[in-house]
């Protein structure tokens, strides 16, 4: 299943059940998968903290997310069975979902953002530069860092330091906490 099929979700009759994804409208990658009826998929309402957000940085770009409908079900079990495939699959593939918690996997984290891995810490960078149309270049500059550094963290030949992490976060304006845990 590819993450471009489009079915608008108002041409599908009230009643029916399906599975929707919102996408990134500039990497086409989900950030939030969920089920409903009607016009569930277009609703703002409802929605965590995390999903508002998302769809408040997109806006402050000029941006809206796009809604894809992945599947039609037959009733509400058949929706949630499928929900919980396409959320795996999404989490699978590499993507950050905004899902409430209790839709995530038990490895997903707690808090939005929080104990992400490497991989998904890249992500997020690669997705903040470009939520604010930077290129590596002005990226690079702004922080203080050769491009082929950002270019090199952002498709993975490197893993960049905390110091690094640091300085191009600094130049995204966004606060990167470090935190140290207990290993158990």
């Amino acid at each position: 299943m590819s993450w471009n099929n489009i079915t608008p979700a108002w041409s599908i009759d009230t009643k029916t059940w399906y599975v929707y994804a919102h996408l990134n409208p500039i990497t086409k990658a989900p950030f939030y998968i969920g089920k409903g009826t009607g016009t569930r998929a277009h609703d703002r309402n409802g929605r965590n903290k995390a999903w508002h957000f998302y769809q408040n940085c997109l806006k402050e770009l000029g941006l809206i997310f796009e809604v894809h409908i992945l599947h039609t079900c037959e009733s509400e079990l058949d929706a949630l069975k499928l929900e919980r495939s396409e959320i795996a699959r999404a989490i699978e593939t590499g993507h950050m979902l905004v899902n409430d918690r209790k839709m995530l996997p038990k490895s997903t984290p707690d808090k939005e953002y929080e104990n992400l891995t490497l991989d998904g810490v890249i992500h997020f960078l690669r997705t903040a530069r470009r939520f604010r149309k930077m290129t590596q270049k002005q990226l690079a500059k702004k922080s203080g860092l050769p491009q082929t550094t950002i270019s090199k963290i952002e498709v993975g030949s490197i893993s960049p330091t905390i110091a690094t992490l640091i300085k191009i976060f600094d130049g995204l304006d966004i606060e990167l906490a470090v935190k140290e845990r207990k290993l158990t």
